[in-house]
């Protein structure tokens, strides 16, 4: 009896022993199982990152060369604007009353021949579409002025939209791919939580087995008995609960 007491002893000891020490196995392969898929994870998300920025950055030098050929376009227009101004077509049949009443007072004075009429009168006619022409082309150069800032205005704003749509997108992945890895976490926690849970639940077994017979072996003989083959039944169940821990 006391012979089989011991045994018990010593199978006790051994579970023991033996739940500590696949908990240890259980935990460190878990933890190399998460550093191994944080570490993929990790590798997965950064490419990711670099098409989308890849893909932002064409996107944004897309709609940056659309502007300058914009910017080329409108540039175009002025120089022909001012092109024409200079020749008089622009300004045409904008002359004010002041230049047509002269010019009608010039086409009568020729047709009047009063030579010296006309002459004064075209001097004058000269200088007035001089002074318009000038005019003209000042306020032709001020409108394109004008309307260049209003696009160089409207590019921008349309960039800082886009810069700041690229910003926030970028920002929405760092949160997902931050929420990810702490699900991991908190995934990896709970497994190491549950080994060690087990491992305190077989130590509490047999300490519950071992109490629970103490009292016994006076009265009964086969409580000692019992109490080795519930050790042993908790010994190979601590095996086969353990086992797949260490394949994780």
């Amino acid at each position: 009896m006391q012979r089989m007491e011991k045994i018990v002893r010593l199978l006790a000891k051994r579970i023991s022993r033996e739940a500590n020490t696949m908990a240890e196995r259980a935990r460190q392969a878990l933890t190399e199982q998460q550093r191994l898929l944080q570490r993929n994870f990790r590798k997965s998300w950064k490419t990711k990152m670099l098409v989308y920025e890849e893909n932002a950055s064409a996107m944004l030098a897309a709609a940056e060369q659309h502007h300058y050929a914009e910017r080329v376009r409108e540039d175009a227009r002025a120089h022909e604007e001012l092109r024409s101004a200079r020749a008089g077509g622009s300004v045409a049949h904008s002359w004010s009353s002041k230049v047509q009443h002269l010019q009608s007072e010039l086409q009568m004075y020729l047709r009047q021949h009063r030579y010296r009429e006309a002459e004064r009168v075209q001097a004058q006619l000269s200088r007035f579409e001089k002074q318009e022409q000038q005019a003209q082309q000042r306020n032709i150069t001020h409108l394109q002025e004008q309307r260049l800032q209003a696009m160089r205005v409207k590019q921008e704003e349309q960039l800082a939209k886009i810069k700041a749509a690229h910003q926030q997108e970028k920002q929405e992945i760092a949160r997902t791919c931050r929420a990810e890895l702490d699900a991991m976490t908190r995934q990896h926690e709970a497994a190491l939580q549950a080994v060690e849970e087990r491992r305190l639940f077989l130590h509490e077994r047999v300490q519950a087995i071992l109490k629970a017979y103490n009292d016994a072996d006076a009265l009964d003989p086969r409580a000692t008995g019992l109490k080795l083959i519930r050790i042993s039944q908790l010994l190979w169940t601590s095996r086969e609960v353990q086992q797949p821990s260490e394949h994780i």
